[in-house]
């Protein structure tokens, strides 16, 4: 197999769900405001920052992986990282694929009034305690594997040890 393969195939996973979930996130337009979990985004009520975020880290994934003193440890974990960021992601594509209709109708086939209705109905139910019980549930799911992993790396990598042989022959 070409080096770096599995690193290629999980980046191309990655913008392929990072994509899915901005068009997925936008198709969702009025619906933004109550159902976007990101805390950036509750922070900043702007998608931007949250894209400008996504952007570097994807910039930050690829300099880590190929730069000239990138370790197998460091690469292990940008492509960790990566997995978990893609099965979130997965996740997230779905949630907002379920709303398409609702925000569908509200765009096109509902007048204000019932937008009106339809947005207070989902302010009701879409809390900030729900926000916040959702939010923690996405953070577990991420870091809890992410932890597990390096945990088991860690401890591998400390059986494993490997070491050059000195060249004084």
């Amino acid at each position: 197999m070409k080096r770096n393969t599995g690193f290629k195939i999980i980046f191309a996973l990655y913008l392929v769900f990072f994509f899915a979930d901005v068009i997925t996130t936008l198709y969702n337009g009025p619906l933004i405001p109550i159902l976007e979990l990101n805390p950036l985004y509750r922070l900043l009520h702007s998608l931007i920052p949250v894209l400008i975020l996504n952007i570097l880290t994807i910039m930050l994934f690829v300099w880590l992986y190929y730069r000239n003193k990138s370790t197998p440890t460091i690469r292990y974990i940008v492509m960790a990282a990566m997995v978990l960021i893609v099965l979130i992601r997965i996740l997230a594509v779905y949630n907002a694929s379920q709303m398409m209709p609702l925000a569908y109708n509200m765009t096109h086939t509902y007048n204000a009034s019932q937008n009106i209705q339809v947005l207070a109905e989902l302010n009701q139910t879409v809390t900030s305690d729900v926000v916040q019980k959702m939010q923690i549930l996405y953070a577990g799911l991420m870091y809890i594997p992410l932890i597990y992993t390096l945990l088991v790396y860690f401890f591998w990598k400390v059986d494993h040890k490997i070491k050059k042989k000195d060249d004084d022959s």
